[in-house]
């Protein structure tokens, strides 16, 4: 599991504050491609999506328009902060 104190985390976490949010972690059992990275090659690694926890992956999942918007935008500030972090 990745650290919450890790910098995946924290970018993530800021931007989703920043972009009017809860911050708080959910965690919810899954699995996913992303795995393959975070044990094969020790990358720290987070799954985010902007909809409900309640609603991920069921018969009837959805997202509301909002909560889609937001989540694009919780992305650009993240990506645009990794990529600040990375200049030399």
């Amino acid at each position: 599991a990745t650290d919450p104190a890790s910098s995946v985390v924290r970018v993530f976490r800021e931007a989703v504050k920043e972009e009017g949010g809860d911050d708080a972690i959910d965690m919810m059992r899954g699995w996913g491609d992303v795995e393959f990275v975070a044990t094969d090659h020790s990358v720290p690694t987070i799954y985010y999506g902007p909809g409900t926890v309640a609603a991920a992956h069921t018969a009837d999942e959805y997202i509301e328009l909002d909560r889609y918007h937001t989540g694009v935008a919780v992305y650009e500030r993240a990506i645009r902060a990794f990529l600040a972090a990375a200049q030399p």
